[in-house]
């Protein structure tokens, strides 16, 4: 991992080499994660210096110490996903590059928009559209039409 930039490289992945951009939060907390100071990775492996094979038993073990007994990893990936989805200034593909992913349709997976934001447009155009039906404007001429 380049700290300095915030990069974690994976030389090998589900879907082959791949680089996980991380947050600042993230990167503190790979700072601070207790670790042997020999030890390359975060996660020790069964193995003396390999890395961990298979994240479900740590997960188990770190969902019991944070108390999220209900949380799947699979849930935080698509909860991740979808709060950035409803931030307007991040594209889908820019999310799926935050995934790892190459196809858009696979974030769109993961993707799902909440009420929230739909509802947040859909009273933004209705406020113009107030606006339309109030004012002399070239839009309340479209409306008369």
């Amino acid at each position: 991992m380049v700290k300095e930039k915030g990069l974690l490289n994976l030389p090998d992945s589900k879907t082959g080499a791949k680089t996980i951009y991380l947050s600042d939060l993230a990167v503190e907390l790979l700072r601070v994660s207790p670790r042997q100071k020999s030890w390359k990775f975060v996660c020790r492996g069964k193995i003396r210096y390999k890395p961990i094979q298979g994240l479900q038993k740590k997960w188990e073990c770190i969902r019991e110490t944070a108390g999220l007994q209900n949380v799947r990893l699979h849930g935080l990936r698509n909860t991740y996903a979808s709060l950035g989805v409803e931030d307007p200034q991040l594209s889908l593909s820019m999310i799926g590059g935050l995934l790892g992913h190459k196809e858009p349709r696979t974030t769109a997976r993961y993707a799902h928009l909440s009420a929230h934001p739909m509802r947040k447009a859909a009273n933004r155009i209705g406020a113009r559209f107030l606006e339309a039906i109030n004012a002399s404007t070239p839009e309340k001429a479209d409306l008369e039409r």
